[in-house]
């Protein structure tokens, strides 16, 4: 009789359950509200608000927000923008109604405490969205005679300047005619000179190659300003256009009583 053959009894094993995950709710992305001041001259009658609401970059400026709303948002926005780096001043704009430089100003310095920016024109005289005219500006320069009159044997000295000469001027080289000064005092200003006008005014009187004498005594009626001098000192490139100003008012006033004594002592002799 045959023999059975030996069977073994496997266990069966149950498959194994996978533990699903709870629904997890992944944070959203931070955004941010950027609200910019609208205004099409062909269109609008007074200037618009318009919203765009955008993801974070890190390192982005001012001005690197504007391309980037402009390049995916809105083609349509208008604003200025050279250099992206301070050197032609032609970006300054208000940010949260702080007059700044959009390429060198970070947006994360800017931000308020509900992550939003509002950006508007750097003054009133507004031609497009961003873009205002700076016909004024130009015109108050203008004021101050902005060059250079030659002086007797300025060609035998070819123009030359010592190192004090150039201490004398201090920053006012540097101004890049950005405005920010100005339109800092813009609601205090009635009609008279602003900052970045008479900071070309204290370089050229302060310019050894200089040949105008009468400059000083020409700006001095100019200096009697009704807007604050700290205000005005808020300059992108630390020349402290207020301070210039009141420099200028010590001279302006040092000069008078000198010219005054003059006159005195010919009247004395005239009349002995």
């Amino acid at each position: 009789m045959p023999r059975k053959r030996a069977t073994t009894k496997t266990k069966k094993t149950k498959p194994k359950r996978i533990a699903r995950k709870k629904n997890v709710v992944t944070p959203a992305h931070p955004k941010w509200m950027v609200r910019v001041s609208r205004f099409n001259p062909l269109m609008d009658y007074v200037s618009r608000t318009h919203e765009y609401v955008v993801t974070p970059h890190e390192g982005e400026s001012v001005l690197d927000l504007l391309y980037r709303l402009k390049h995916t948002q809105d083609g349509s926005l208008t604003f200025r923008g050279s250099c992206g780096y301070g050197g032609c001043g032609t970006c300054g704009m208000r940010v949260n109604g702080k007059p700044i430089m959009a390429c060198t100003t970070q947006v994360n310095d800017v931000l308020d405490s509900q992550k939003n920016v509002r950006i508007d024109p750097l003054h009133g005289n507004v031609l497009k969205d961003l873009v205002v005219d700076e016909g004024p500006f130009f015109a108050e320069l203008m004021n101050v005679k902005p060059w250079l009159y030659p002086r007797k044997n300025d060609e035998k000295r070819r123009h030359k300047m010592g190192p004090n000469d150039v201490r004398a001027l201090g920053k006012t080289p540097l101004c890049m005619l950005c405005g920010l000064c100005n339109a800092h005092v813009e609601s205090e200003k009635k009609g008279e000179l602003g900052p970045a006008a008479l900071v070309k005014a204290y370089r050229y009187v302060h310019d050894a190659r200089d040949g105008n004498a009468f400059r000083l005594g020409e700006l001095s009626p100019k200096l009697n300003v009704h807007y604050s001098l700290d205000q005005a000192n808020l300059c992108p490139r630390d020349i402290q256009p207020g301070k210039r100003i009141g420099e200028l008012r010590q001279e302006s006033g040092q000069k008078l009583k000198k010219t005054t004594k003059q006159r005195e002592k010919k009247t004395r002799v005239w009349k002995e």
